[in-house]
């Protein structure tokens, strides 16, 4: 039975017991890929013709073992810090760089698009803009007091507090930092001395970082009976909380890099192709589809060259026995 690969899988270790999931299924799939393998091998003895038409399947289900397993074994490695994972904030397919890094996915941002490194749909613009509900001016209007909130930022939120901490704490100025495709992002409200002091003006949020739990600083959900005595919206209130996973949030086939799709598209699903045709040619698949066609042929009364008339031939007559 043929397992596809799962491309959500975890691109870091979240907990123990996702270390141990991770463990497992690299050792269940080993073990029974190999026992296929040895099975493929003794049959192979008993095939009849040349050196390859005899081992081809064992060798393929063989390579098949370390290929399919590949994703596993990346997860194993991270896991243990064998590998080192890198959230160096590189961007993009090539990120920092084939196998540099055993996190198979580039970041993304809260909406789950994959954070750009110079992708010009994203890239050029911050990635939303806290306006003064009060300006009766357009949207975007320079005039209009306003926070950018950038790319970087987004991007990075998720791999830890600091990253939050450091942009909050940011002065509030005009062209505060570039933008990834040259432009500038910054913040304009008069008498806010720092970009929290700006976003608590701007959005009348006083739970920026949400109800303090445990550890956290900013990723617990905020209290939706306190909102709402503060008269914030839920969808507003706390919103730092939807940074959480800032990064290597999106785990699917768009947001592979490099790495990602080295190891899971060209090892582990060429992988799974070995398994499946060396499986299929230890089965003798292609004589067995020949036979079945043939004796097809014969039930419909194709066989005409075989005299085959639709009766059973009558038997031959025994030979006798000579002494």
């Amino acid at each position: 039975m043929l397992v596809v690969p799962l491309l959500e899988s975890g691109a870091s270790a979240t907990s123990g017991e996702t270390n141990v999931a991770h463990a497992v299924t690299l050792g269940v799939m080993s073990v029974m890929l190999l026992a296929l393998t040895i099975w493929t091998a003794k049959g192979a003895s008993k095939r009849k013709g040349g050196c390859f038409y005899k081992w081809g399947p064992t060798v393929m289900i063989g390579m098949s073992i370390f290929l399919s397993n590949a994703n596993n074994i990346r997860q194993v490695l991270q896991d243990n810090d064998v590998w080192k994972s890198s959230t160096s904030g590189l961007r993009g397919f090539a990120g920092p760089g084939l196998f540099a890094s055993s996190t198979a996915y580039i970041c993304a941002d809260s909406d789950s698009h994959c954070c750009p490194s110079t992708d010009p749909q994203y890239g050029a613009t911050p990635w939303k803009t806290f306006y003064d509900s009060g300006c009766n001016a357009t949207a975007g209007t320079p005039s209009c007091p306003h926070l950018d909130i950038p790319w970087t930022f987004v991007c990075d939120a998720g791999r830890g507090a600091s990253y939050v901490q450091d942009f909050l704490a940011l002065p509030c100025k005009e062209n505060e930092g570039a933008l990834l495709k040259g432009g500038h992002w910054g913040c304009t409200v008069k008498g806010a001395a720092t970009n929290k002091d700006a976003l608590v003006t701007l959005t009348n949020n006083t739970f920026v970082f949400g109800r303090k739990t445990g550890e956290s600083t900013f990723r617990q959900a905020p209290n939706a009976a306190d909102c709402a005595a503060e008269k914030i919206p839920l969808e507003s209130c706390g919103w730092l909380n939807m940074m959480e996973h800032g990064c290597h949030q999106n785990m699917g086939i768009t947001c592979l890099n490099s790495t990602g799709f080295a190891i899971i598209i060209v090892c582990v699903y060429s992988g799974f192709a070995l398994l499946f045709i060396g499986s299929l040619w230890q089965a003798k698949i292609c004589k067995k589809i020949d036979k079945a066609r043939a004796q097809w042929g014969e039930l419909r009364g194709e066989n005409k060259s075989s005299g085959y008339t639709g009766h059973s031939p009558a038997p031959a007559p025994e030979a006798e026995c000579k002494d």
